[in-house]
């Protein structure tokens, strides 16, 4: 217990403190913003991040997709040329993160975003060039869009889809039908199918295949379960069919997700270690 109070109280006393800048820090902001006044890059990224970050946060996917098709998306990835490889990684994780924000303001939930953010930043170390940064934050940047939309068509739902969506999430481990669905709410088969797709913004099928991969990444880095044995759990046809949407979904194997997760772990902590060992060199001078 007293350990736990003395952690706290380091924690509280560290925080307290305020902690001058340093002249490294000070030096190298008068070089980028030298840099940066000197070939208007502050001037095009911040008005085409506004930009698309309205357009995230109003869940707007057809006025992005034509926004992107101007030369304002020329012009921003050009930014990133003179950068390295972990500076690159750094502007990806960067943007994902503002992406992740615009939609929260947009209404999409908190679990949701966060665990979209964290999606995206796996995938981060193995992003070595300017052409795959751009086409994962642009993938990213419609996926925060459409989830928003989707989540604000949510809030004006009819009762029958209101009911097929809550029994979609209380059967989801099992081998739903729309046909089911439709049943459960009382309609039929054809005007569940034309009323979900309206209202959801996705077809039934898309939406439960959705759900159906969330938990499998949950499952995937919370468990020990077999690749298989998820894809038996969540009672897909096959193991290949589970394995082509879950690399659709996420752009690689049900493997390479769990590794790659676990890798970024390891990292984490290493980096934990790490900090803490300067911490302590600190101290004890």
């Amino acid at each position: 217990m007293n350990s736990i109070e003395s952690d706290e109280s380091k924690k509280s006393a560290f925080a307290s403190k305020y902690v001058p800048v340093s002249p490294e820090i000070s030096k190298i902001f008068a070089l980028t913003l030298s840099r940066q006044n000197s070939n208007g890059i502050f001037d095009d990224s911040f008005r085409f991040e506004s930009i698309v970050l309205s357009y995230v946060k109003d869940g707007n996917a057809a006025e992005l997709k034509n926004f992107l098709r101007t030369d304002s998306c020329v012009l921003y990835p050009g930014n990133f040329t003179e950068s390295t490889p972990i500076q690159l990684q750094y502007q990806y994780v960067s943007s994902v993160a503002l992406l992740s924000r615009a939609a929260m303001l947009g209404g999409l939930p908190e679990n949701y975003a966060y665990a979209l953010y964290d999606t995206y930043i796996l995938i981060a170390p193995r992003l070595k060039s300017i052409n795959e940064i751009w086409k994962y934050i642009l993938m990213a940047a419609f996926d925060f869009t459409n989830r928003v939309k989707i989540n604000n068509q949510k809030s004006i739902n009819s009762y029958p889809v209101a009911k097929a969506i809550s029994f979609i999430s209380a059967h989801i481990f099992e081998n739903i039908s729309l046909q089911q669905v439709a049943d459960n709410s009382n309609v039929t088969y054809q005007y569940m199918s034309q009323i979900f797709k309206k209202e959801v913004g996705i077809s039934f099928n898309s939406y439960l295949n959705d759900k159906k991969m969330e938990i499998a990444a949950k499952l995937l880095i919370t468990t020990k379960m077999s690749v298989h044995s998820i894809s038996d759990a969540l009672s897909y046809r096959s193991y290949s069919n589970f394995c082509e949407q879950f690399r659709r979904k996420f752009q690689m194997s049900a493997s390479s997700y769990r590794v790659l997760y676990k890798n970024n772990i390891a990292c984490a902590e290493a980096f934990e270690r790490q900090q803490k060992i300067h911490q302590n060199k600190g101290e004890k001078c």
